[in-house]
């Protein structure tokens, strides 16, 4: 999957999921030990998740990867 794809669709599946599941930032760094920051820049898309960050997520939201990443 094309890096680029990634990075232009990954926020608004993060924030969906966030939303969906009623979860803050600050619920994902109590809950998954992730910098603040990191998380931020996730959303604006300044930056994309490793997979095994990506695989933490999909699993803290009980979905998979592809849910996640597209």
């Amino acid at each position: 999957m094309d890096e680029q794809f990634i990075r232009e669709n990954f926020p608004q599946r993060l924030k969906h999921y966030m939303l969906l599941h009623e979860k803050k930032r600050n619920d994902l760094v109590r809950d998954l030990g992730f910098k603040y920051s990191t998380i931020r820049d996730w959303e604006k898309g300044i930056t994309i998740p490793r997979m095994d960050k990506a695989e933490a997520l999909a699993r803290y939201f009980n979905i998979t990867t592809t849910d996640l990443i597209g």
